[in-house]
């Protein structure tokens, strides 16, 4: 997966092609939840925000790296009043995500842009996720959690969903090592946590964290 990190040296250097990504890949990460490792780490990471997700019972909610849409789909059949939509960099993945699940609305954005908000967000959302996409946002952590809050609700939640490595990290330890890292990151910003937990079992082809964050 070249397009998104390359190794330079002992290190691994950020692409972030998700264009050609997703027009290279039918199923990149096994996102679908059907196929191999990580196709198990997702279908249990899924359950898992879930179940954090009914006991806030979301009106409305934005996830923020929907990619082929699969999470949204699965959110969407566990509640099925809300108004979900999924925002995605790529606009190969959001295409292929409105034709495999037609009924739900999908647009392209870029949660690091500072004008993010004119991205055809038209509502203020009870729930945003940031969906497995933490490595690719590092560098621009303070916006993207600005342009979270522009498009929260008074008292909705931001949540951050997140595979970590069971082996040590070798990119992005300067701004954000590992799970504790992130809540490290989190004490500094405009956000409190709510709750947090990481499964670290031996089930799963990486730990699974997921934060549950509100205004300050």
């Amino acid at each position: 997966m070249n397009h998104v990190f390359k190794p330079v040296g002992d290190k691994i250097e950020f692409v972030g092609d998700f264009e050609s990504l997703y027009k290279s890949e039918d199923d990149p990460w096994g996102q679908s939840g059907q196929t191999g490792k990580m196709g198990l780490y997702y279908s249990h990471s899924r359950r898992r925000l879930c179940a954090q997700l009914k006991k806030i019972n979301p009106g409305t909610l934005l996830e923020i790296g929907s990619g082929l849409g699969y999470k949204l789909n699965i959110i969407q059949k566990h509640f099925p009043n809300c108004s979900a939509v999924g925002i995605d960099i790529s606009q190969t993945a959001t295409e292929r995500a409105a034709k495999l699940f037609p009924h739900l609305n999908f647009i392209v954005g870029d949660i690091k842009n500072p004008n993010f908000n004119y991205f055809n967000l038209e509502e203020e959302y009870d729930v945003v996720i940031l969906s497995q996409l933490l490595w690719y946002v590092l560098e621009d952590l303070p916006q993207v959690f600005e342009n979270c809050l522009s498009v929260l609700s008074a008292n909705g939640k931001l949540v951050i969903c997140q595979a970590f490595l069971k082996t040590p990290q070798k990119y992005g330890k300067n701004i954000c090592d590992g799970f504790e890292g992130l809540l490290q990151v989190l004490k500094n910003s405009k956000l409190n946590v709510e709750y947090f937990h990481l499964d670290d079992s031996d089930s799963f082809i990486h730990n699974d964290g997921i934060v549950i964050l509100s205004r300050k």
